[in-house]
């Protein structure tokens, strides 16, 4: 799906190492506190593409409302978009 030729440093995305995973539970278990985790539902269609890049799809197979012959311009990521996790981390760490 994703036309453009990526190398790994583009859409690599930082994660928790084991090391930092075992420091939050030391300090969870110092300040005497539940340690919780999360999952984000949908999180990678939360972050909007660059301007300087383009993608565009073919509605789903089977659609009746969309005429033939027409296409999507994506304005969001997507999952199936190589570099969907670096722009949801970006967007991510602009807020955090």
């Amino acid at each position: 799906m994703d036309p453009y030729p990526w190398t790994k440093q583009d859409y690599f995305t930082p994660v928790q190492t084991q090391m930092e995973l075992r420091l939050l539970i030391a300090i969870a278990v110092n300040l005497k506190v539940i340690p919780k985790s999360g999952n984000i539902s949908q999180a990678f269609v939360q972050s909007k593409l660059p301007d300087d890049k383009t993608y565009i799809c073919r509605p789903p197979v089977g659609c009746s409302i969309i005429p033939k012959n027409i296409y999507w311009k994506l304005l969001k990521t997507l999952y199936g978009l190589k570099r969907s996790p670096r722009h949801w981390y970006e967007m991510v760490k602009t807020i955090l």
